[in-house]
């Protein structure tokens, strides 16, 4: 995220290390509440999951997006 980021406006690249603190807890918050039940046992929130949130967050242009705002939404 610190190298993806630097292109980026200043507001917008101090949002990193919030960013990556924020993945980890939601994380670490859907593994321990969304267990698979018997009913959706084939279902297991994984670390895939949570790379496919950052991935998102890694095709965005810096030329667009140049407000914090804009990335928290």
């Amino acid at each position: 995220m610190h190298w993806f980021l630097e292109d980026f406006t200043e507001p917008v690249a101090e949002l990193r290390g919030s960013i990556v603190d924020a993945a980890v807890a939601i994380y670490g918050r859907i593994s321990s509440d969304l267990l698979p039940t018997p009913t959706k046992s084939h279902y297991v929130f994984n670390l895939h999951d949570l790379s496919k949130c950052i991935q998102g967050i890694l095709q965005a242009d810096s030329r667009t997006l140049r407000d914090a705002n804009h990335v928290l939404r």
